[in-house]
């Protein structure tokens, strides 16, 4: 098990679930049985997505149970997709005990179809939910699943190939893109925004809204946590895993969205997501338990503080192929990810899209949302894309 899937254990065991929710939309009926068979089939060739926890502290590791995830269908449902409310069956735990994944069936009364494929984020990252749903839908269209290919025993060992470098863990100073904290609010809200066309410089136009609606509030630094996806770095590299490292960019007040872009660019070339954080292993010798009391802890502080070690995560993961979403009399007319729920983070955005369109997912803890703030941020944001 890799350090950061220790700490995504922590997060999920203060707020679950965090969790990776990839949700395809559109037409169509896929027979259950059939659905159900096809989750098996590339189940079987991906056993990440079955993985419970063993052993303990630098002896904990994943093994697989051989049990399928299961398939939960559900009629009639009234969720529209286009934020938290109306959807209990997203907040289902998740727990490293098993099932670590399972996959939603969605009948909507409105004629709209989705299929929701759900991780822990202890076991993968978003784009590898996204890879185990593509694997699904290939056998549903009769194909046979690929499998993982070339996966890294260490993610040190893996990282360690680009660079000897590593990084400092960054400061806890940096201001929210919605304001201080007020009430005690538990909990997390998420928004999802929908654009059709042609986009450019989508992350750095989104992350000067952030900016900018950051220092609408208050004075200070404002940085950018943006995962990146290591599996870019090795070519024909597939795998379920956690392959997701940071980079942090900071915006200055005279900054737009192409200095942004050109810092992420210079990042990128200088292999910055590959550099490990200095006594980042440390982790791996304190219990998950005790991970789990100093998240809490930190949170608290940050709330109360003002000061985060970033103003918002943005991950990008790109333009998928509405192609590989297809399958079993299902067409999909989109696709989008729920961000996963953490009250530590101001601001937790995905972009993701098919095609000509660009999806949006926007979450905020509830104590950073109140008096419509969340409201006018995803109005910013709006406005950076129009």
């Amino acid at each position: 098990m890799a350090t950061v899937e220790r700490l995504w254990l922590a997060a999920d065991a203060v707020a679950p679930p965090y969790a990776n929710q990839v949700v395809v939309e559109g037409r169509g009926v896929i027979d259950q049985g059939r659905l159900e068979d096809a989750v098996a089939k590339a189940s079987q060739a991906n056993p990440g997505s079955r993985l419970v926890l063993k052993g303990a502290l630098q002896g904990c590791y994943w093994l697989d149970s051989g049990l399928t995830p299961p398939v939960r269908c559900l009629k009639d449902v009234t969720w529209d997709g286009r934020g938290s409310e109306n959807a209990p069956f997203l907040k289902t735990a998740l727990t490293y005990h098993g099932p670590i994944c399972e996959v939603l069936y969605l009948e909507g009364s409105s004629g709209v179809t989705r299929l929701v494929f759900r991780s822990n984020h202890g076991a993968m990252d978003g784009m590898g939910t996204v890879y185990w749903a593509e694997e699904v839908f290939r056998v549903l269209r009769g194909e046979e699943p690929l499998g993982p290919h070339a996966e890294p025993t260490s993610m040190v060992a893996f990282l360690r190939q680009f660079t000897e470098r590593t990084r400092k863990i960054p400061p806890v100073n940096c201001i929210a893109p919605t304001g201080e904290a007020r009430g005690l609010y538990a909990g997390t809200r998420w928004q999802r925004l929908s654009f059709t066309g042609s986009f450019s410089k989508v992350l750095g136009r989104v992350g000067w809204a952030l900016a900018r609606s950051a220092r609408h509030y208050g004075h200070g630094p404002v940085m950018l946590a943006i995962p990146v996806d290591m599996r870019q770095r090795q070519p024909g590299l597939r795998t379920t895993t956690n392959m997701s490292m940071a980079l942090y960019v900071e915006v200055g007040p005279e900054d737009g969205p192409e200095e942004i872009a050109r810092e992420v660019k210079r990042q990128l070339d200088e292999r910055y997501d590959c550099m490990l954080f200095e006594g980042g292993t440390m982790v791996d010798l304190i219990p998950i338990v005790l991970l789990e009391l100093g998240l809490k802890l930190i949170t608290l502080h940050c709330h109360r503080k003002g000061g985060y070690s970033s103003t918002a995560l943005i991950s990008n993961l790109g333009r998928l192929n509405r192609d590989n979403f297809c399958g079993g009399g299902f067409q999909a007319d989109t696709v989008f990810l729920i961000p996963p729920r953490v009250d530590g983070i101001p601001a937790f955005v995905v972009l993701t899209g098919c095609a000509d369109r660009l999806e949006v997912t926007v979450s905020l803890p509830n104590v950073l949302a109140t008096e419509g703030r969340f409201e006018r941020l995803l109005d910013d944001i709006d406005r950076v894309l129009r």
